[in-house]
């Protein structure tokens, strides 16, 4: 479920601009520092969102509220 939310309304924040996801290349510019460079990157820090290696939070930053 989370897999299809985040793939078909998932919208990142870049500035104030709300971005459709996309492209890859959009995720690895914005979340690239903590190894976070594709889709599936994104949908497994929600998965695993109390794993201290998950990033969560700043994927919470950059994810445009559902």
């Amino acid at each position: 479920m989370v897999n299809d939310i985040v793939r078909k309304r998932g919208f990142l924040k870049k500035g104030e601009q709300r971005l459709a996801i996309t492209d890859n290349n959009l995720i690895e510019e914005l979340l690239g520092q903590f190894n976070i460079i594709c889709i599936e990157d994104i949908i497994e820090g929600f998965l695993k969102c109390e794993n201290i290696d998950s990033h969560f939070e700043e994927i919470k930053k950059v994810i445009w509220p559902i």
